[in-house]
This record gives C-alpha cells, sequence and structure tokens, in this order.
C-alpha cells in the first residue's frame, strides 16, 4: 500500500525464513537425537543380554546342595552355618596363604531329601545322605555303645560310626563317647573335600599371591624351576 514504510515488512519476512530454517533444523536434530538414544538403548539391551547369558553359565567354584527335609534342618541355624562356614575359609586361609572362594549354598529339591551333594566347578565331587534328627558317634577302635541306633561309616574319612537319635546325647557324654551333630558332619565332610580339591580352587592369582610372599632366595628357585622346566 502506498505510503507504507517497508522496511517492517522486510523484517516481518526475514523473521519467517528464519523460522522457517530454524525449526526444521531443530525437529532433524531431535530426530537424530531421538534415533541416536534408540540405537544406545538397543546396544545396552543386547550387552545386558550379553551379560545376563554369561553369568548363567557361569558355575560357583565350590557349592553346597542341600536336600528339602536336610534344608529344613540346617535353615533354622542358618546364621550359625554362615558362621562357621566363614571361620573354615578363615582356617584355611591361615594354613595355606591363599583364601578359598564362597561356598554357594543353596537348596535343591531334585536330589533325595535328607542328602546333599558338594560341587566343584559344576561336578559333584562328594555326596551324603544324612540322618536327619540323629547324632553320629564316632566310634574309631571302640565298640558300639549300648544304646538303640545303627553303625554307619562318617562320609570325610570313612571311619566307623554309630548314629542315634538325638535325645541319647547325655547318655554318650556319660560315656565318654565323641559324637556329632547334622552340621557338624557336613561342615567336616565339606572341609575335607575342599582340602582334597585345593589344586583346582588354587587360581593364577593366587599362585601369583603366594609366590610373591616368599623370600627372595625362595623367588629365586621358583623361577629357576619354572624356566628349566620350560625350557
Amino acid at each position: 500500500m502506498p505510503g507504507l514504510p517497508l522496511f517492517p515488512f522486510f523484517a516481518l519476512a526475514g523473521g519467517m525464513a528464519g523460522l522457517g530454517y530454524i525449526i526444521p533444523l531443530r525437529q532433524s536434530r531431535e530426530r537424530a537425537a531421538a534415533e541416536a538414544l534408540k540405537t544406545q538403548e538397543k546396544a545396552n539391551k543386547v550387552e545386558e543380554e550379553k551379560n545376563s547369558v554369561k553369568a548363567s553359565l557361569v558355575t560357583a567354584e565350590i557349592e553346597l546342595l542341600i536336600g528339602k527335609q536336610l534344608s529344613t534342618r540346617l535353615m533354622v541355624a542358618h546364621q550359625e552355618l554362615v558362621f562357621r562356614m566363614s571361620k573354615m575359609r578363615k582356617k584355611f586361609a591361615q594354613q595355606y596363604g591363599f583364601v578359598v572362594p564362597e561356598v554357594r549354598v543353596a537348596d535343591d529339591f531334585a536330589i533325595p531329601p535328607k542328602s546333599y551333594q558338594i560341587k566343584v566347578h559344576g561336578t559333584v565331587v562328594a555326596e551324603y545322605q544324612m540322618r536327619v534328627g540323629e547324632i553320629m558317634v564316632l566310634l574309631g577302635t571302640r565298640g558300639v555303645p549300648d544304646i538303640p541306633g545303627e553303625e554307619i561309616r562318617e562320609p570325610a574319612f570313612g571311619m566307623r560310626a554309630y548314629s542315634v537319635l538325638e535325645p541319647f546325647a547325655e547318655d554318650l557324654k556319660r560315656e565318654n563317647f565323641t559324637f556329632a551333630d547334622n552340621m557338624s558332619v557336613l561342615l567336616t565332610h565339606l572341609s575335607e573335600v575342599i582340602r582334597n580339591n585345593l589344586p583346582q580352587l588354587l587360581s593364577y592369582k593366587d599362585m601369583k599371591a603366594l609366590l610373591e610372599r616368599l623370600d627372595p632366595e625362595y623367588r629365586k628357585l621358583a623361577d629357576e624351576i619354572c624356566t628349566s622346566h620350560i625350557s
């Protein structure tokens, strides 16, 4: 229209043109960011699934699987079981200079209800059918006590033993018999199994730590022995 200033129209046109450029650019950036986020989420999901599969394939180095009935019996004193297993591992560390792996304890209803299995690297290396609610009298060279029971074999060392009901414990004490309850029998067996499988449980890291604690002359001897075997 004649007489109207042109500058405001040019400014408005420039602003509209700028918006026409900026808005699509911003939308394009937002789409790119959303796509990048989506791609990252997919990558994270794939990585999580991969780690999950790896985790499922990893087996505990030491496992103690307990049948249903025996588990019910032992879990009453769960804290004592954990404490005594921790004490056992500490004793191994003091004796052999390295910490044995933690023992994974789990119920297993697929095994007989009164039994337990001990696994090392996923392989059953020992198992035993416990007499739940009975105590095991360690006979050695002694005769059986004059108490109703049954002669059996102790699982850790194969020693002669005699199984009697728990109420006879006081009678056994009076006759100076040595006896053990279910938990003590299991832990003694577990301890002996671990001791017999120490070479399989000793990792490269543990061996390196043991060698580093040696005096210099012994480390030198170890190096010479290893070198001679390699050559």
